[in-house]
């Protein structure tokens, strides 16, 4: 028999549906990423290098906003945009690794604001807009990932179940020492947090996203009941991440 080899999976595969992806993320920064997936796919590029990669870029934009100059803004702008686009091609530190972009970016920004105004009512927006900011990414991951699973049994979802925690850290050992660090120190936090705070904030939710049957009704009842506070949260929302193609590659003989 002659050794599979791994194939790059067609662009439709690998997107999600519009019910969970605002314009802007599935036909320009999806497509971004796929091109660029597409260009490094037979390199020992690994998807949990790209996230470092993302977070790299992300730092960078935090320190260009910092330094505040024309051309510096223009820079941490495009790096910025940048790492939204690798937020498409990343791996299983995604969440933990926007949380992170965030940090990043939110001080350095708001840093500049304050040089520029010295107005202390910014400094409480930035407090705001960062405790937010966190909030939306792990309130909006939840919610897109039971929907994904929800409506596409066996398929939707490329997120992590903070029930899970322990196969991450069974999974950890085979991979990097600098991902095994993140995992456990920030990816597995990480997931806790949002948990915790989901059952906290909407305990029904946590529960019915625990109880999803994989049978012919439930994917379109979920669907019926659902789809148009996901939508309209993805059109307001530019947050979602996106599957790797480099995780969903079909193989063939």
């Amino acid at each position: 028999m002659r050794a599979q080899m791994a194939q790059l999976p067609p662009f439709r595969s690998v997107v999600k549906p519009n019910d969970v992806e605002d314009p802007v993320n599935r036909y320009l920064h999806r497509t971004l990423a796929y091109l660029f997936v597409k260009s490094i796919f037979r390199t020992p590029i690994t998807p949990n290098m790209i996230t470092v990669f993302a977070v790299m870029i992300g730092f960078a934009a935090g320190c260009a906003f910092i330094w505040g100059t024309p051309t510096a803004m223009f820079l941490g702008g495009a790096a910025l945009w940048a790492a939204a686009i690798l937020d498409g091609a990343d791996g299983i530190l995604d969440g933990g690794a926007d949380v992170l972009v965030a940090v990043f970016t939110v001080f350095p920004a708001f840093y500049h604001i304050w040089v520029t105004y010295h107005n202390p009512y910014h400094l409480a927006l930035m407090v705001l807009a960062l405790g937010l900011t966190i909030v939306h990414l792990a309130v909006y991951d939840f919610h897109k990932e039971s929907y994904l699973r929800g409506t596409l049994p066996g398929q939707g979802g490329e997120g992590h179940d903070a029930d899970e925690i322990a196969e991450i850290v069974e999974g950890a050992r085979s991979k990097g020492p600098i991902v095994r660090l993140a995992i456990k120190y920030f990816l597995v936090p990480h997931l806790m947090w949002q948990k915790a705070f989901i059952n906290w904030l909407n305990p029904d939710a946590w529960r019915l996203s625990q109880l999803l049957q994989s049978d012919d009704q439930t994917p379109e009842i979920y669907r019926d009941e659902n789809v148009w506070p996901m939508r309209l949260w993805a059109l307001t929302s530019l947050a979602a991440g996106s599957p790797s193609p480099r995780d969903t590659v079909a193989t063939q003989p």
